[in-house]
């Protein structure tokens, strides 16, 4: 089950309109997935993001780095620590 945050990291950079973020620096404790999904349109002007990941269940629901690099496509790891990743836009 995945827990809904209050404001959605697409509708900050709508308010303040950002036109490029250069990194993105996230420690959601195991909410990740809802993190991105919440900044699809967000992520498609990100260059880097720095996440934590687990590959054991801390959080419930929480996703492994596995799923996070299957949510962000257009992402490839730069970088991978024992539990934090640094991933780059292939796009950009």
């Amino acid at each position: 089950m995945h827990r809904r945050s209050q404001s959605r990291l697409d509708d900050i950079a709508e308010i303040q309109k950002l036109p490029l973020i250069d990194l993105v620096w996230a420690d959601v404790q195991g909410a990740e997935i809802d993190m991105i999904e919440g900044a699809e349109e967000s992520f498609s002007k990100t260059r880097y993001i720095y996440t934590e990941y687990d590959d054991e269940e801390l959080y419930e629901g929480q996703s492994n780095l596995e799923g996070i690099l299957a949510a962000l496509p257009n992402f490839e790891p730069v970088k991978v620590f024992k539990n934090d990743v640094l991933l780059k836009n292939k796009l950009l």
